[in-house]
């Protein structure tokens, strides 16, 4: 079963209670489901600009909202029916919604990593303060969504990024070299983060005095 995602931030599949019933057929009969995130090239341009501004936060909220028991149908009956079934099945309401979910953020993984093939083909990569912005958010965005290992490679080429532009002492730098020291406590690194965060402390102290 294939569902069709669009808009990316509020698919209207998810708000027919038909469509939601064919996702329930398909998870009770153990039926592979894949999910085709549809966007539009204006909509990508707004989805990046957004994406800028708010480091992911619109994306996570999208996914956050979904719930299919929002789902409606021209007769009530038909609604009812369908909800109950889904309530019936094993896991209820909240696997089927995890099962979307899940789908969902692989699908916005898929188009956060294209993007930076994208931009990693380009000469001005990381060397333009609104190219900086982008890579932060989807570094940011990648950690969120459960890619740690990407987000790691990211948030280095990030950091190196800032350094040149700005200076290892920045206050944009810090913020990215202490988004770097996390990724690695999160990749298992805990003494190359540890001694990234004491570099960070003494930094600043030496800025700001306390």
């Amino acid at each position: 079963t294939v569902m069709l995602a669009s808009p990316w931030d509020s698919p209207q599949t998810l708000a027919r209670a038909w469509c939601l019933w064919e996702l329930h057929c398909t998870v009770v009969t153990g039926t592979k489901l894949s999910v085709c995130l549809a966007i539009t090239n204006q909509e990508k341009d707004g989805l990046r600009t957004t994406l800028a501004k708010d480091a992911g936060q619109s994306v996570l909220a999208a996914l956050s909202k979904i719930d299919v028991r929002n789902a409606e149908a021209s007769k009530p009956d038909d609604k009812k029916m369908i909800l109950d079934a889904v309530r019936r099945s094993e896991g209820g309401y909240e696997a089927l919604n995890n099962r979307v979910v899940d789908q969902l953020r692989q699908q916005f993984l898929a188009v956060f990593t294209g993007w930076l093939l994208e931009l990693r083909s380009t000469k001005g990569f990381l060397k333009t303060k609104p190219s900086l912005d982008m890579a932060y958010s989807v570094a940011m965005l990648l950690r969120k969504l459960g890619d740690q290992k990407e987000s790691r490679t990211l948030w280095e080429e990030v950091t190196g990024g800032y350094i040149k532009m700005f200076g290892p002492d920045a206050d944009s730098t810090m913020t990215a070299r202490a988004e770097l020291a996390t990724a690695m406590a999160m990749d298992g690194q805990i003494r190359e983060a540890r001694a990234h965060f004491d570099e960070l402390l003494s930094i600043h102290i030496k800025n700001y005095g306390h």
